[in-house]
């Protein structure tokens, strides 16, 4: 099998096995375990950037992972206040991608600043993942700008509030497939300098 197949293949079952799921105190544990591995296979192959990326998405995803499932923004409005929870929630997700756009915009400056190694470089991977964030930005603006106009004019409507999961699983999709991409990209570096 060739590893594209192999990657779109990935992508496929993991969103699908993410959508199944559903419930984020199941997927996000699951996702940032796997960003792990990224990260520590990054480490032992000696791949600054992919440990690099896989870092900065842990620790991005690993900040909402605290902020939403320990409590510090409640999911659940419990004075019924679905406006100002739900801008909380939206609002909180779409400053965290914007600020993920930023942080992948300059990645390369910023593994720099944290790592001596000459080997830190712009890869064709860089520039999937600020994108990856903005499409992030984009669901949560149209689940904030809903939420608005759901909870002040009473429109009856929630579109973008029902598919906001199934896209954020997507990117999830989306990243992980990239970052396998790096791996399996990485692991052939590898055997090439082996074999000159």
């Amino acid at each position: 099998m060739k590893a594209s197949y192999f990657v779109l293949i990935l992508i496929i079952a993991f969103s699908a096995y993410l959508i199944q799921l559903w419930e984020p105190k199941f997927t996000a544990p699951l996702y940032i375990g796997v960003l792990s591995f990224c990260f520590i296979f990054g480490l032992l192959i000696r791949n600054v950037n992919l440990a690099h990326i896989a870092l900065f998405l842990f620790i991005i995803n690993g900040i909402e992972y605290v902020i939403f499932q320990f409590g510090v923004i409640n999911l659940v409005a419990e004075d019924r206040d679905y406006l100002t929870q739900g801008t909380l929630i939206f609002g909180t997700q779409f400053i965290i991608s914007l600020l993920s756009v930023f942080i992948f915009l300059f990645r390369v400056q910023i593994s720099r600043k944290i790592s001596n190694s000459q080997q830190v470089v712009l890869t064709h991977f860089d520039t999937f993942f600020h994108w990856f964030f903005i499409l992030s930005a984009f669901n949560c603006l149209a689940a904030l700008l809903e939420n608005t106009f759901r909870n002040i004019y009473q429109f009856n409507f929630q579109l973008f509030y029902d598919i906001y999961p199934l896209v954020s699983y997507i990117i999830w999709a989306l990243t992980l497939g990239a970052l396998v991409t790096m791996m399996i990209l990485s692991i052939k570096e590898n055997d090439a300098q082996v074999t000159y």
